[in-house]
């Protein structure tokens, strides 16, 4: 439901920057870099970047009595929906095959994370992130974690070269809304939120003055 389409935004979001227009950094071989959810089993794919998620809370439903309708034209007319929230950690791994080319990605990365909207070649990851129609997804930009830092012998190619990797963690809060019948996601710009009227104490209007009894 939520957890391919929040990868699949990021890998997007990844593949979109780093793509053949990418800016010249330090070195000049990271345009076209390989994205995927999946970790690199070939040498042509390296250096690469590996995307996960992990969820670091429990999925909550948004709101209480909260339904969204969606604003499709359908011959049923509009259907009920709900939103969920979810908060995690999104993890992006550089995987080289040279302890320079490991750290030199790694450096984009942070140049992409810590600068992306202060230049409008490196801005495509946060502008993704923030724009797309399916997942609602606020990442925090401001604290980049870090983890990992390993060089070890034997490749999935089955040589005995060294693979180095490092990795990028970031805090990432969210929602979705789903189609309860299909479980496919609806796109955030066709919903109509409704919602009925809180009655709980603190949400009650006070009375007005003639509606006291002794109002002098």
């Amino acid at each position: 439901m939520y957890l391919v389409a929040l990868k699949t935004m990021l890998v997007q979001a990844l593949r979109q920057t780093f793509d053949a227009d990418y800016p010249y950094g330090v070195v000049n071989d990271f345009r076209n870099t390989f994205v995927s959810i999946e970790y690199p089993v070939d040498p042509q794919k390296y250096p690469s970047i590996w995307v996960d998620y992990d969820d670091d809370e429990p999925l909550r439903r948004a709101g209480i009595d909260h339904i969204e309708m969606d604003s499709l034209s359908d011959p049923l007319g509009s259907q009920p929906h709900t939103r969920w929230e979810f908060k995690g950690t999104v993890s992006l791994t550089v995987v080289a095959l040279t302890s320079l080319q490991r750290d030199t990605l790694y450096d984009e990365m942070i140049r992409v994370i810590a600068f992306g909207n202060e230049d409008a070649g490196t801005a495509q990851f946060r502008s993704y992130v923030e724009n797309n129609g399916l997942i609602g997804a606020n990442i925090d930009f401001d604290t980049i974690g870090a983890t990992g830092n390993n060089a070890a012998p034997g490749t999935p190619w089955d040589t005995d070269e060294i693979i180095y990797e490092r990795g990028i963690r970031l805090n990432i809060v969210g929602e979705f809304v789903a189609d309860r019948a299909t479980g496919t996601l609806v796109p955030l710009s066709k919903i109509l939120v409704t919602q009925s009227m809180d009655l709980s104490e603190e949400n009650v209007a006070p009375p007005l003055p003639s509606e006291v009894e002794g109002w002098v």
